[in-house]
């Protein structure tokens, strides 16, 4: 049986909005609303949902720059809200933008260096045979370690990213929406030299992407994400060949299939509502065409388990 790594127990996030007077009342965003998961040791377990779902979010969560406002992050059973940076230190995030992600001021060199002299691991010497050792695994040469980020391409930064990442020998990556930033002709390299590491370091990862043709083929299991809450949690096979919640079958269809006359894109009505005004019951009634008036509109469907790794919370579903 694989061993937990990270386990995500009901988190919730609400930012408040500016009020419109002293009076008003306050209204919040729910961007993380009621979520949870796990991750298996060794694994890429890949979130997928529309801009402004709450991926991002749930990265800052997990990753240790915001705190829940409920619920629990547990990393190998320690809660990361109050542990110590002996154990935050165990989860680094990959973030989307390599632009502008690394110091514009600082050579490569510096950059790849500065977490292990914040977290005091070793003389300046060591941290320089450390710091040319990864440029070289990166596929840099050791006089890339005075170059500046202005001097590489957007690959070469987000490789740079990703060894600093990995600086402090990490159980758990977050990769931010790693490869959405970069043209597609890169993208394919730094997806496999992402999962070389995680060969060679027995690398966990929480992978974040809105591009579902990655996710499919990155991960080991997917959670769909709609209006703050997971949808759909089953292996990449399932959820591929098997999806069930409407939201994850109407994503589905937007890819771009060789046979396009066999693949019928099924049109969502309406907008994605307004996460400060989310729908009463299931979050995606307002946009679904089996919706049930009864039970849609009046309670949150309860995730179930409808074949072995593979849940979902969808009242189209009977226990």
């Amino acid at each position: 049986m694989s061993k937990q790594i990270l386990e995500v127990k009901n988190i919730k996030k609400y930012f408040a909005l500016p009020k419109s007077s002293p009076f008003a009342k306050p209204k919040y965003v729910k961007a993380v609303n009621g979520v949870s998961f796990y991750i298996n040791k060794g694994e890429t377990f890949g979130l997928v949902g529309e801009s402004g779902c709450g991926k991002s979010t749930i990265a800052y969560l997990v990753g240790g720059l915001l705190s829940p406002d409920s619920g629990e992050i547990l990393l190998n059973g320690v809660n990361l809200d109050n542990s110590n940076k002996q154990v935050q230190q165990n989860v680094q995030i990959v973030f989307q933008d390599p632009y502008s992600s690394l110091n514009p001021r600082k050579k490569i060199g510096w950059i790849l260096g500065e977490p292990l002299r914040v977290h005091k691991k070793g003389n300046k010497q060591q941290i320089k045979k450390r710091v040319i050792e990864m440029l070289l695994e990166a596929g840099f040469n050791e006089s890339d370690y005075g170059r500046y980020p202005h001097e590489l391409s957007g690959g070469q930064r987000q490789r740079v990213g990703i060894m600093c990442a990995l600086m402090l020998n990490p159980q758990l990556v977050i990769a931010d929406e790693p490869v959405s930033a970069l043209d597609v002709s890169i993208q394919a390299s730094l997806l496999n030299f992402m999962e070389s590491l995680q060969q060679q370091y027995g690398l966990t990862y929480l992978f974040i992407s809105h591009d579902l043709n990655v996710v499919q083929h990155f991960s080991d299991r997917v959670g769909v994400m709609y209006l703050g809450k997971i949808v759909e949690i089953a292996t990449a096979n399932q959820i591929y060949n098997n999806p069930i919640h409407p939201y994850t079958k109407a994503l589905l269809s937007a890819i771009p299939t060789v046979f396009e006359e066999n693949n019928k894109r099924i049109m969502l009505k309406g907008d994605v509502p307004n996460p400060a005004n989310v729908p009463q019951g299931c979050s995606f009634h307002t946009r679904c065409k089996q919706c049930m008036d009864k039970c849609c509109r009046g309670d949150s469907p309860e995730f179930i388990e409808v074949e072995k790794g593979h849940h979902v919370a969808c009242h189209l579903i009977v226990k």
